[in-house]
């Protein structure tokens, strides 16, 4: 028989190949493997930190867009509010158009009645006038108004005359 170190040594040339062959690839395909597990893990990191900073920003977005948009019902609000004042003016200014206009043309009616009452008045009182012009011709030995009428009195006459017909015409 063999000693056992010879038979162990024979063993151990032939059987470390095969062991140590597949422990060099396994060991170099772990090393790579580690190294992109490592890259990964740098990666995660990162994408967590952006997703982190994402989420803050979009709350911090949604938070703005409930402020503008309870600003923005509040100015609706607000604008047909608005518009409901301004649609009563204008109610309110055209029925106070409507009562002016109707007041107006009332006292202009009075008005112009008046004015053609006070119209006989007022040929009577010219006439008045060109009687006592006249007496103060005649008083004063002035030249007769009837052939020169220098100071109108036949005028003021024809006018007081004028004056006072509409109202005979209008009392008929």
């Amino acid at each position: 028989r063999r000693p056992a170190i010879t038979t162990f040594i024979f063993l151990a040339t032939f059987l470390t190949p095969f062991a140590v062959i597949p422990y060099v690839l396994s060991r170099r395909r772990i090393s790579r493997l580690s190294n992109h597990l490592d890259q990964l893990v740098a990666s995660n990191a990162v994408l967590r930190k952006t997703v982190s900073r994402s989420t803050y920003e979009a709350s911090l977005w949604k938070e703005e867009l409930s402020r503008v948009t309870s600003s923005l019902e509040s100015s609706k609000k607000e604008i047909q509010l608005l518009r409901r004042d301004v649609s009563q003016t204008q109610i309110q200014h055209e029925a106070f158009q409507i009562a002016t206009d109707t007041e107006l043309q009332s006292l202009l009616a009075e008005r112009k009645l008046d004015r053609f009452d006070l119209l006989p008045q007022l040929g009577l009182s010219l006439a008045d006038i060109a009687a006592f012009m006249h007496e103060v011709e005649l008083h004063q030995r002035l030249p007769s108004s009837a052939t020169t009428d220098g100071h109108g009195v036949e005028k003021l006459r024809m006018l007081a005359l004028r004056l006072q017909t509409p109202s005979t015409s209008k009392d008929e």
